[in-house]
């Protein structure tokens, strides 16, 4: 319950717009997660774009309604976040400093891919591209069609 008062905090100060920004807000609470591939194009100081590469976890409903155009502004958080760093290998986010979380603004996203598997840590690409490494995704059973044969 106190998250989701911060959460209408903010977005009061924010003044953006409240119908997306409270989407975003309980779209981010649900349980349903999807591991994903996201590009961030945050502006800085001085007129210049700093750029993030992210694996991450994120609500499932969150991310339908921004691929289907029905959210524009609001927060996106991922969760179990790795990332690409040196020697183009995979590194967790989470250390001793960092919770392993990143919150961004839905309007800084330049790409959001779902990704089938969670990306191993210590690889490199390649472990996308190995069939044997790919594990397919498991989909919900439709109960309505198991109780009609």
């Amino acid at each position: 319950m106190k998250k989701i008062l911060v959460t209408l905090a903010l977005m009061l100060l924010l003044g953006c717009n409240m119908k997306d920004e409270v989407t975003a807000a309980n779209a981010n609470l649900q349980e349903d997660q999807i591991w994903i591939f996201a590009q961030f194009n945050v502006p800085e100081e001085k007129d210049q774009m700093e750029t993030y590469y992210y694996y991450g976890l994120v609500s499932e409903s969150l991310y339908n309604a921004i691929a289907n155009n029905a959210l524009s502004s609001g927060f996106i958080q991922l969760k179990n976040v790795k990332f690409w760093g040196d020697n183009n290998l995979i590194y967790d986010y989470k250390d001793i400093e960092r919770s392993g979380q990143l919150i961004f603004r839905i309007e800084h996203i330049v790409k959001l891919n779902p990704v089938n598997v969670e990306p191993i840590v210590g690889k490199g690409f390649e472990q996308f591209e190995d069939p044997e490494n790919i594990t397919p995704p498991v989909f919900k059973e439709d109960k309505s069609t198991e109780e009609s044969n």
